[in-house]
């Protein structure tokens, strides 16, 4: 904007001349090079622009709506608020209910620090092009209704970018899992984080967060209505703890004063509770009709791990939620797969001590655990967890149980004797019997969970026909790994049998009394260090 003002003085134009200067005929978009006559008072009145946001909005930003076509925006007390916000916080991350002005309020922002600053870029990313162009759209709107003084000029103007001589440019692109990466920007913002497929989020995240923090005035600004519990959801809820350096904001729908119980009434009589409730209360209830009911899963919590065990130099890594203590009773669930990168191979340990509760201490998630390594894996995880039970799904890759038990020397396996074979079979009879007693068990608040991957499967664990899958482009091999643990449960007398019967490991192999123990003991097995934590 500083060469606006730089531009002050300028030769009278002919009628001709004037016609020149739109970039490329496009009425309304100044081009570059074009200097105007700026007078005392328009300079007076681009300084105060520069220095006051909310006069430049309030007094030469315009909009289209709905009943009074073209006129000037009034921010609504929230979106003050948001834009606020997004001034005096480096990293923001904002949930808001549908319908509120998001767009737009972001868009207002976004043109004013490419007005009065110099050199500065932006980049938008969202969930599918279409809603990426939609910002720039917006923009662009809001920048040909401008008074032409006020505007800087335009190098380029193409369905996704925005560049002004000023060297300030906005461009906008479909989230991709290198976004970001290798390239520098001001701001970055991320519209509806919720829609973007967690594998494609994590992987961004991890490209474009270390370029932003090395910057001591960059941004990172992320909105999104709810869509369950997957990527936004974790880090909304960790900035909502205090874990993360991001500030958190909710803007509910009633903030809007066009909002009332008619219009609510309205939104569930033509779409039912459900979508009011995810879509205008911001509930991370699901997309569908979810396994688990919405009541449950909002309960359900995710923590960071203890620690993360590192196996086989640093190629998997065990998450612990707790320490194997000497005197517990472990089972070890899995549900296999091939190790090829598509499906995931699925570990839970869950502590079975407390007769009404079934605690999950530690998870392995890879899709690239390889048949041959598997085993050996598995093996080690299942001692590490005083010799745990192991039961697993030998629908596929049964070769990996049976190489746990001849190349691991591992026989706490489960053997199935209706099936004659080692592991479960898991057909449709089975996985309903499973899944119904896995109801129960959570209904009835028996089942303590702490792994962030695990709750975003049952969040997206729908009802398919008679039965219930990952909605499209999901996994569900976690939950079909703990399946496994609810299926056994279901037999009541075959539960019991292994509780009641299990061998006392640490005591009678290795010959440790805990009971006469008066402090933490560490000793080792197979290499790896077991902690008496009872005692501490």
């Amino acid at each position: 904007m500083s060469s606006i003002i730089k531009k002050r003085k300028s030769k009278k134009k002919s009628k001709k001349d004037k016609t020149s200067i739109w970039y490329n005929g496009i009425k309304g978009v100044k081009k570059s090079n074009v200097n105007i006559n700026l007078s005392d008072e328009q300079i007076k009145e681009i300084k105060k622009c520069m220095q006051d946001p909310f006069y430049f909005i309030e007094k030469y930003v315009k909009l289209r709506t709905l009943d009074n076509g073209i006129s000037n925006i009034k921010l609504r007390k929230y979106q003050k608020d948001m834009i606020g916000k997004m001034f005096n916080n480096r990293f923001l991350i904002a949930m808001m209910a549908r319908q509120m002005g998001k767009t737009s309020t972001v868009s207002i922002f976004f043109l004013w620090h490419l007005l009065f600053h110099d050199n500065f870029s932006i980049l938008v990313l969202a969930n599918v092009q279409k809603k990426a162009k939609e910002i720039i759209d917006e923009i662009k709107n809001m920048y040909k209704k401008l008074p032409i003084w006020l505007q800087e000029g335009v190098e380029e103007w193409n369905k996704l970018s925005i560049t002004l001589e000023s060297g300030s440019k906005i461009s906008a692109e479909a989230t991709k899992d290198d976004s970001g990466r290798g390239s520098t920007h001001n701001i970055v913002y991320i519209d509806e984080m919720a829609f973007i497929h967690d594998s494609i989020i994590s992987e961004m995240m991890k490209a474009t967060f270390p370029i932003i923090t090395s910057g001591k005035k960059t941004k990172l600004i992320i909105t999104s209505t709810p869509r369950g519990r997957n990527y936004f959801w974790k880090m909304y809820t960790d900035a909502k703890r205090g874990k993360s350096v991001f500030k958190h904001v909710f803007y509910h729908w009633k903030e809007h004063p066009d909002r009332d119980e008619k219009f609510k009434e309205n939104i569930i009589n033509t779409f039912g509770e459900r979508y009011w409730s995810r879509e205008f209360e911001c509930s991370f209830d699901g997309t569908s009709e979810t396994f688990l009911e919405p009541h449950i899963l909002e309960c359900l919590t995710f923590k960071n791990p203890l620690k993360e065990l590192i196996i086989q130099k640093e190629k998997y890594k065990l998450k612990q939620y707790e320490l194997p203590m000497i005197e517990h009773n472990y089972i070890l669930t899995l549900d296999p797969s091939e190790g090829i990168g598509q499906d995931y191979t699925g570990i839970h340990v869950w502590d079975i001590t407390e007769k009404n509760k079934r605690k999950q201490v530690a998870t392995l998630y890879d899709n690239k655990l390889s048949i041959m390594e598997a085993p050996h894996i598995i093996a080690e995880i299942a001692r590490l967890y005083n010799d745990a039970l192991i039961i697993a799904e030998n629908n596929k890759c049964e070769g990996i149980i049976d190489n746990i038990m001849e190349k691991c020397d591992y026989d706490n396996i489960f053997f199935n004797y209706d099936d004659n074979r080692w592991g479960i079979r898991m057909s449709e009879g089975k996985k309903r019997r499973a899944l119904k007693q896995m109801e129960i068990e959570f209904e009835a608040g028996r089942v303590e969970v702490n792994d962030y991957d695990y709750i975003h499967e049952l969040s997206v664990f729908i009802k398919k026909g008679k039965s219930y899958e990952a909605d499209d482009g999901e996994h569900d091999d976690l939950v079909m790994s703990s399946a496994l643990l609810f299926w056994m449960m279901s037999y009541d007398n075959l539960y019991k049998e292994f509780i009641e019967d299990k061998i006392n490991y640490m005591k009678d192999v290795h010959g440790i009394d805990y009971e006469e123990s008066d402090g933490p003991m560490v000793f080792f097995e197979n290499g790896i260090e077991m902690y008496n934590l009872g005692n501490k």
